[in-house]
């Protein structure tokens, strides 16, 4: 039976890990097909989240990582003890077939690496998401992938045949992280095997993660990624347009 370990970066993760947790214990309680070992990568939270997965069964290891989600994911997979990597996101929510459906391609031998869908809230009315459902849709049917960081299954050895990801690309730059982790890296490993994109992998991110419009901070996963969706940004012009009001009938 191939050892697959699911591998989870967090950074005050508090709020979103017990729900990724459970989400988790039901998915593995669902494959039969594969054992499995979770373990954490936090970077050095300062709130209950080191308390949550020392707590919960589905945790079986806590390991600890300097910041930068790269970092973190490189760390995760280079200390992983299964064959596969299963990478996700703690403020991400994931079916009971979600683990069954992104192994399944890795009945073939070939396979190195797939990955699924990524979903959220207003997905229909907000930017980024949308950009993020054209990318993971169609650069598949030219030839390329998107590579969700939430939702990927990794062959440990490919990765590390390949060098990893490039950790100089680990920075305060979203977009920098972004095309290494989602898309350069991707590209590369099809050099070792198989990418396959798993349309019915789906996963369903936090109203952090997805109602992103401008990024004005880092990222999260071991960066403290601050942002202003569209929907805070029309209600902060609202009240800089009334209080430039008051000024003006005093």
């Amino acid at each position: 039976m191939t050892a697959v370990t699911i591998s989870i970066p967090t950074l005050n993760e508090e709020s979103h890990l017990p729900a990724c947790l459970a989400d988790m214990q039901s998915a593995i309680d669902a494959c039969e097909s594969f054992s499995f070992d979770l373990h954490i990568v936090d970077s050095h939270s300062h709130d209950r989240t080191i308390e949550i997965a020392e707590e919960h069964p589905v945790v079986d290891d806590i390991l600890y990582s300097p910041k930068g989600i790269l970092t973190a994911r490189d760390h995760g997979i280079r200390e992983a003890a299964g064959d596969i990597v299963v990478c996700i996101d703690a403020d991400t929510r994931y079916p009971a077939d979600f683990l069954q459906t992104l192994l399944a391609p890795f009945a073939n031998d070939e396979t190195v690496l797939t990955y699924g869908r990524a979903k959220g809230k207003r997905t229909e009315l907000h930017i980024d998401s949308i950009n993020r459902r054209v990318l993971q849709n169609g650069l598949p049917l030219l030839g390329y992938c998107w590579v969700n960081g939430s939702n990927r299954a990794i062959d440990t050895a490919a990765y590390e045949r390949r060098g990893g990801y490039d950790l100089s690309k680990d920075s305060d730059s979203v977009a920098k992280v972004m095309y290494e982790e989602q898309f350069r890296f991707p590209l590369e490993l099809r050099a070792e095997g198989t990418v396959a994109f798993v349309r019915e992998a789906e996963s369903f991110q936090s109203h952090r993660s997805m109602d992103q419009l401008l990024m004005i901070g880092r990222k999260e996963g071991g960066r403290s990624w601050d942002f202003m969706d569209h929907y805070n940004l029309l209600s902060r012009c609202e009240e800089y347009v009334l209080e430039w009001k008051d000024q003006v009938l005093k």
